[in-house]
C-alpha cells in the first residue's frame, strides 16, 4: 500500500517489495474531512493510504503528471496559485483534484499552496483499465491497437506521435480535433506509453464505431458519470412510441402507458438512445441507462395526448417525454402546435421534439410550439469532434419559425447513430443493435438523454442537504427527484446556457442560429460551472405582478472569467394559431456591466456567438440570452422586466402574474441591495442608538472549523445600502497569544481599499473589532475584509449557521468566490451622523409596485 508519511515522502509496498519515493510526493498539511480520490483503479484518501501497485506501474522520477487535490471545492484563487507555482492544470479528478503537468520542483512548490491538500504522482497504474493491468501482470497482453486519451488535445499529439514512433509503435490515427489518439503497441510499448506526459488514459480500440458513444463524449455524458455517477437513476423518462419492452438493453423493463404496448422499430431505436444499457453492444449504451422507463405506442393510444401526459406526470412521476415523430410538416404554428404548448404549460414537463428532415423550414407542427425543446441536427461524420459538424451536409429541418422565433432550440447528430434494435429480424438489423440510426429522429433522443441527466444533477443533494449542486434550493428535500425536478423553463435555460455553440456566421452560411439553435448539450460545462451558476427556478419570491415591474439580481464577476452568460425562459400559455407572432406575455432580459454598458436579450446572437451591446427588447422569443466574452470584473446587474403580462402564467395565485426560469453563469450572486431611505427630524436622547448593529450574521458566534489559511477574506455584509460604517466585528480567534492583523473595506472585487485599520485578536473564540478613525460612507455593496496571510488567526468559518457570500485572495491578486468559507459570524456598526436613531422612511429590499 501507499502511505503519506510527511511532506515529500511516500512509501509504496507492492507485491512484497518496498519502494521509497521520498522527495517525490509533496503533501500539504491542511486537513479536511472525507476527501477521497475516486478513480477506476481505486478509491482512497491520499493523506493516509494509497493502493498497491506493481513497481513497473509507479511513476518515474522524470515523469511530469501529478494529482493535485484541494482542501475543499477548488477555487479560482487556488488554481491561480497552482499555475503561479508552475503547474499546468488539465483534467479534473474526483474529489476536488486535478491532473497537473509539472516537474518535481514545481510539485514541491504547489504542495506549499495554502488551499492544496495533497500532491502526488499520477502513476501509470491509474492510466490503464483493470482488464489491461491484469493481462500485463499475467504476461499475456497481446499486441493491440489502443485509443489513447491525450492530456491536451490541442498541443500534445505531435510529441506523442514522435514518442510512439521512437518506441517502435505504429501510429494509426491522430484523430484530429479529438481527445483520442490511436496506436498499435506491444505490451512493453504500452507500459512505456503509459509513462508519457501526454497520456491521460489508454484502453483497447474497438472496430465497431457508434455515435451514441460519440454523443456521450461530445455532450459530457461520460464526464458527469465519471464525476458524480449520473446515469439517470431516480428520473422517470418516457418514449412516445412503441418499444420492445422486455429487450435485454432495457434494465428493469419498461412500463406501457395508455396504449396496447406494441413495439415499433423506430421507437425502439429512439428508446435505446435515451436509456439503453449497452448489453447488446457496450458501444451503443444510451445516455441514461438507469432511468425509469415508460413508453406509449402512439398508433394504439387510448385517450388524448393531454391525458397520456397527465398520467405520466401525476401517476407515474415521469419528468421527461420525447417524440421523434409528429403531424404533417408545416412552416406555421398550428392547432397541434397550440396543443403542445398547452400540454406542457399544464403539466410542467420537459418535452423534446424532432424538427423533421426536410432540409428547409417545413417542420413538425409540435416543433413550432413555444414551450417545447425543438431539436435540429448536424452531420457529424462519425466522430466526437464538433469542429467538423455541418448542418448543410445533413438534412434536418430548420427555423426560424414563421413569426421569427429562434428554432430549433438545440441540435445533435443527424447521422450514423448506434443504438439498441429490436431482437433479431424484427429490427433494422439482424442483431440486437443498429449502427446507422439517424435524422432528427436520432438527434432528439440524444438531447432527451442529456435532459434526463441534467434533471438528476439538478435534484442531487449529496453535497448539501436541501440544495442541488448549483446551490439551488430544492422544493421538497425529502421528496423524489420528480418532486425536485427543475421546472421545464429552468431546465431549458440550463441546457441552453451550457450548450456548446457551433460557430455562428451570417445567416446565409452554414451552422447559423436558425439552423442549429443554441448548440449541442454539454453536461460537462454544466457540471464544471456549478459553483459559478445562479438559478431562479420559478420562485414565488421572484414573481412579476405588474407591467413595468423589474426583478433585479446583482452578480459579482471575478477577474479573468472567460464568459458571462444569462438565459431567461418563461412558460407561455398556448397561442391562438391565427396569431402571428405567437408570443403572449413579454418578459425581457437586460444585463448591465460594471461600466454601465447595457446588453438586451438576444441582441446580436442571431448572427454571432456573442451578444452585441445596446439594441432593444426582444418581443418575439420566450427565451432570451446574453453572452459576453471576457467580461469585466465587478458588479453585473441582471434584470427581468415585465414588459407585458397579459395572461396568467403563474397559476398558483389568483392574480395575473408571471414567474420565470433564469440561469446566470460566470459569477456569484450578491445580496439584494436595500432600498435607499431618507431620514427626517432629529434623534432624541432616549431613542435607540447606533451601537446596535446595522447588519449581522450568526451574531452569537458558534464553533469554528479550526482551519488556518494564508489568504485575505472578503465578506459581503447583507443589506447595508447607503450607510456610514464605523466598525465591524468578526468571530474568530488567534492560534496563540494576542496578534494584530490588517482590516479593510473594499468595493466588491476591488483590490484598493476604501478604508483601512487593524484588528487585535486574542486566543479565545469571540467577536473582535475593527474600528475606523472616521465613518466610512458606503454607496454600494462592499467587502469587509481581514488579512490572514500571516497564518496566525483562524479562518472565520463556523461549522453551522447562516450562510453568506465570502471571497478570498492572495494579495495583491484578484478575488475569487470561496465556497469553502460560507458561515461567518459578523456584526457591522453604522452611524447616520448622530448618536441616536432618527425616524426613517424606507424598506428592506427593492420596493415592489402594488406590494411593499
Amino acid at each position: 500500500m501507499t502511505q503519506a508519511t510527511s511532506r515529500g515522502a511516500l512509501v509504496i509496498c507492492a507485491l512484497g517489495l518496498s519502494v521509497s519515493l521520498a522527495a517525490q510526493e509533496p503533501t500539504a498539511t491542511v486537513a479536511t474531512e472525507g476527501a477521497v480520490l475516486r478513480m477506476h483503479y481505486a478509491t482512497f484518501d491520499p493523506m493516509t493510504t494509497a493502493p498497491a501497485m506493481s513497481p513497473a506501474l509507479v511513476s518515474h522520477a522524470s515523469d511530469r503528471l501529478w494529482i493535485v487535490q484541494f482542501a475543499g471545492t477548488p477555487t479560482q484563487a487556488g488554481r491561480d496559485a497552482v499555475a503561479k507555482a508552475g503547474g499546468e492544470i488539465h483534467r479534473y479528478l474526483p474529489d476536488n483534484a486535478y491532473v497537473v503537468r509539472m516537474g518535481a520542483a514545481e510539485a514541491e512548490a504547489v504542495g506549499g499552496v495554502a488551499s492544496v491538500r495533497w500532491v502526488g504522482r499520477y502513476h501509470p497504474a491509474y492510466r490503464l483499465p483493470g482488464s489491461t493491468l491484469l493481462q500485463l501482470q499475467a504476461g499475456n497482453l497481446p499486441t493491440a491497437r489502443y485509443n489513447i486519451v491525450v492530456v491536451d488535445k490541442h498541443q500534445d499529439k505531435p510529441a506523442l506521435a514522435a514518442a510512439i514512433q521512437a518506441l517502435g509503435g505504429v501510429v494509426n490515427s491522430e484523430e484530429t480535433g479529438s481527445i483520442l489518439f490511436s496506436a498499435t503497441l506491444t505490451d512493453k510499448q504500452l507500459l512505456a506509453v503509459a509513462h508519457l506526459d501526454q497520456v491521460l488514459w489508454a484502453d483497447e480500440w474497438s472496430a465497431a464505431e457508434d455515435d451514441m458513444d460519440n454523443a456521450r463524449i461530445q455532450g459530457g455524458g461520460n464526464y458527469v458519470e465519471a464525476q458524480a455517477g449520473y446515469t439517470g437513476t431516480g428520473v422517470n423518462a418516457h418514449i412516445y412510441e412503441g418499444i420492445e419492452a422486455t429487450h435485454q438493453d432495457f434494465t428493469g423493463g419498461a412500463t406501457n402507458v395508455r396504449s396496447s404496448g406494441g413495439a415499433d422499430t423506430h421507437g425502439h431505436c429512439t428508446a435505446g438512445i435515451v436509456f439503453g444499457n449497452g448489453t447488446s453492444n457496450p458501444a451503443v449504451r444510451g445516455m441514461a441507462p438507469d432511468a425509469g422507463k415508460f413508453f406509449t405506442q402512439y398508433s394504439s393510444v387510448s385517450g388524448s395526448r393531454w391525458q397520456v401526459i397527465s398520467d405520466l406526470v401525476n401517476i407515474y412521476d415521469v419528468s421527461h417525454t420525447t417524440a421523434s415523430w409528429g403531424n404533417t410538416q408545416t412552416t406555421v404554428y398550428t392547432s397541434v402546435s397550440s396543443e403542445a404548448d398547452d400540454i406542457i404549460f399544464d403539466h410542467d414537463i420537459a418535452w423534446t421534439q424532432s424538427q423533421s428532415n426536410t432540409h428547409n423550414q417545413n417542420s413538425r407542427p409540435q416543433a413550432w410550439a413555444k414551450n417545447i425543446f425543438s431539436i435540429g441536427a448536424v452531420q457529424h461524420f462519425d466522430n466526437s469532434n464538433p469542429n467538423d459538424d455541418s448542418w448543410a451536409a445533413g438534412g434536418g429541418s430548420t427555423g426560424p419559425a414563421a413569426d421569427g422565433r429562434i428554432k430549433p432550440t438545440l441540435s445533435a447528430y443527424y447521422d450514423a447513430i448506434g443504438t439498441s434494435d429490436r431482437t433479431g429480424s424484427a429490427g433494422y438489423s439482424s442483431g440486437n443493435w443498429y449502427a446507422s440510426f439517424g435524422g432528427t429522429s436520432g438527434a432528439t433522443p440524444i438531447v432527451a438523454g442529456h435532459n434526463v441527466l441534467a434533471i438528476q444533477m439538478f435534484a442531487d443533494q449529496t453535497g448539501h442537504a436541501g440544495e442541488g449542486p448549483f446551490g439551488n434550493p430544492l422544493r421538497n428535500p425529502s421528496g423524489s427527484i420528480h418532486d425536485n425536478r427543475p421546472h421545464f423553463t429552468t431546465l431549458k435555460a440550463l441546457q441552453v446556457i451550457s450548450a456548446r455553440q457551433w460557430t455562428i456566421t451570417p445567416t446565409t452560411t452554414d451552422n447559423t442560429r436558425t439552423h442549429v439553435g443554441w448548440g449541442f448539450p454539454n453536461l460537462q460545462t454544466m457540471w464544471d460551472l456549478r459553483d459559478k451558476t445562479f438559478i431562479v427556478d420559478e420562485y414565488d419570491t421572484d414573481l412579476l405582478t405588474s407591467n413595468g415591474q423589474i426583478q433585479r439580481y446583482d452578480i459579482a464577476v471575478a477577474s479573468g472569467e472567460p464568459a458571462f452568460r444569462a438565459v431567461l425562459n418563461y412558460a407561455e400559455p398556448a397561442a391562438n394559431p391565427s396569431a402571428n407572432p405567437t408570443l403572449i406575455n413579454n418578459l425581457s432580459l437586460r444585463v448591465t456591466d460594471p461600466s454601465g454598458t447595457i446588453y438586451w436579450g438576444n441582441n446580436g446572437l442571431l448572427t454571432s456567438n456573442w451578444s452585441s451591446s445596446g439594441g432593444s427588447e426582444d418581443n418575439i422569443n420566450p427565451i432570451e440570452c446574453v453572452y459576453v466574452q471576457n467580461p469585466a470584473s465587478g458588479q453585473w446587474v441582471v434584470e427581468v422586466i415585465a414588459t407585458a403580462i397579459v395572461m396568467d402564467n403563474h397559476v398558483e395565485t389568483a392574480a395575473v402574474d408571471a414567474d420565470f426560469g433564469l440561469v446566470v453563469t460566470g459569477g456569484q450572486p450578491l445580496p439584494p441591495t436595500s432600498a435607499l431611505f431618507s431620514t427626517f427630524g432629529a434623534g432624541c436622547p432616549g431613542s435607540p442608538n447606533t451601537v446596535t448593529p446595522c447588519t449581522e450574521n450568526n451574531p452569537t458566534g458558534g464553533t469554528l472549523t479550526n482551519v488556518t489559511n494564508n489568504l485575505e477574506y472578503g465578506i459581503i455584509p447583507s443589506g447595508l445600502g447607503a450607510s456610514q460604517l464605523t466598525s465591524f466585528e468578526i468571530y474568530t480567534r488567534s492560534t496563540g497569544g494576542t496578534v494584530t492583523i490588517p482590516a479593510h473595506i473594499y468595493p466588491v472585487l476591488g483590490t484598493t481599499p476604501i478604508a483601512s485599520t487593524t484588528m487585535t485578536v486574542g486566543p479565545t473564540a469571540g467577536f473582535y473589532t475593527a474600528t475606523f478613525p472616521a465613518p466610512v460612507s458606503l454607496g454600494t455593496t462592499v467587502f469587509i475584509a481581514i488579512d490572514l496571510t500571516a497564518g496566525n488567526v483562524l479562518v472565520p468559518n463556523l461549522t453551522s449557521g447562516t450562510t453568506g457570500a465570502v471571497f478570498s485572495r492572495t494579495p495583491p491578486g484578484g478575488w475569487a468566490y470561496d465556497p469553502t468559507v460560507n458561515r461567518v459570524g459578523y456584526r457591522v456598526f453604522c452611524t447616520a451622523g448622530t448618536v441616536y436613531d432618527v425616524p426613517a422612511l424606507g424598506n428592506v429590499g427593492n420596493p415592489q409596485l402594488g406590494s411593499t
